[in-house]
């Protein structure tokens, strides 16, 4: 079909292409974040726990909605991930950028074995966790969005210093 000015419209991408480069750009901005945050901001208490676990508890969320499961071998306990507690130690920004790549991979799976059709279709992991059916959109939902919330945190930590913010 034509458009005007004789430009040609073709189909639109499906849906998970779309929502996959969100979550990849806004998945990237949190691991440029864990390379440029200084170590004395690192361990700051910003919005209400230290920016590592902020950092921690989006990455290990965004693996959970990911796989259907919390990650095997959580470098922290759940209670960190949960951020019902914080521990007396730091996480460094090594561990953090190890247990990114990790995280980008479970997403990356869970990403790419999806089509637009799975969508709709019910998130077993989800609609246990919220005691409703849940569709698959919802795990993406959750990803994007919760990135962004503690992205969002870890900017206004590094801007409320003085520094260039991510967003």
């Amino acid at each position: 079909m034509s458009g005007s000015a004789g430009t040609v419209r073709t189909a639109p991408a499906p849906a998970t292409e779309g929502l996959e480069a969100i979550f990849e750009n806004v998945f990237g901005n949190m691991e440029k974040f864990i390379e440029v945050c200084p170590d004395n901001i690192w361990t700051q208490k910003f919005g209400g726990w230290p920016v590592w676990q902020h950092v921690y508890h989006i990455l290990a969320l965004t693996g959970t909605f990911a796989a259907g499961a919390p990650p095997a071998q959580l470098p922290m306990p759940m209670e960190t991930v949960r951020l019902a507690q914080t521990p007396d130690t730091s996480w460094s920004r090594r561990e953090a950028k190890v247990f990114a790549a990790q995280m980008r991979l479970s997403a990356g799976s869970f990403c790419a074995g999806l089509g637009d059709a799975d969508l709709g279709r019910k998130n077993e992991f989800l609609s246990q966790m919220f005691k409703s059916d849940m569709p698959h959109s919802a795990a993406f939902a959750l990803m994007i969005g919760h990135l962004f919330y503690h992205l969002g945190v870890c900017d206004s930590a590094l801007r409320e210093n003085g520094l260039k913010g991510m967003i």
